[in-house]
């Protein structure tokens, strides 16, 4: 999914998590529903993405 998961967050609505990748620049989205976390729904690129914060 990523190289050097740099951070990770849980969404407001606890439906989704988000996970920041440094040396593959991207953000990847998952589901996260009863505790569990699912399949990749999208990934998207980003240049040195930090963290994520709602």
């Amino acid at each position: 999914m990523g190289d050097s998961p740099r951070n990770l967050n849980v969404s407001p609505s606890s439906n989704h998590v988000f996970i920041t990748n440094q040396n593959t620049n991207n953000l990847i989205i998952l589901p996260f529903q009863q505790g569990k976390v699912g399949e990749k729904l999208q990934e998207i690129e980003i240049p040195k993405p930090v963290c994520v914060i709602f």
